[in-house]
């Protein structure tokens, strides 16, 4: 589009007049207040529930992976080192019938 075309459709839009009525249509005001009064207040008890329930499930995932853990590590760390087994050999001696 070349730039006098550009100022031709500039000047006409500016010349033109607005005779679109600018006014809010009947009870809309009402309706806004309405509807801003529904929405529910956000609370400090619901907003201390949220967190909450957010660090509680944060708290059971670290001890759930931590069990995970220990438990792996307990497993891999199972050797059969003499010791062991004298305690072992031991403790069934002292617990069989």
């Amino acid at each position: 589009m070349n730039e006098d075309a550009w100022n031709k459709l500039a000047s006409a839009a500016s010349q033109s007049k607005d005779d679109r009525d600018s006014s809010m249509p009947f009870g809309f005001d009402t309706r806004v207040v309405a509807q801003w009064m529904e929405q529910p207040v956000l609370s400090l008890r619901k907003a201390w529930e949220f967190a909450s329930l957010r660090f509680l499930m944060g708290a059971c995932a670290i001890m759930i992976i931590c069990m995970i853990g220990s438990n792996v590590s307990v497993a891999n760390t199972q050797d059969t080192t003499p010791e062991l087994d004298v305690i072992e050999d031991a403790i069934t001696w002292t617990f069989a019938p």
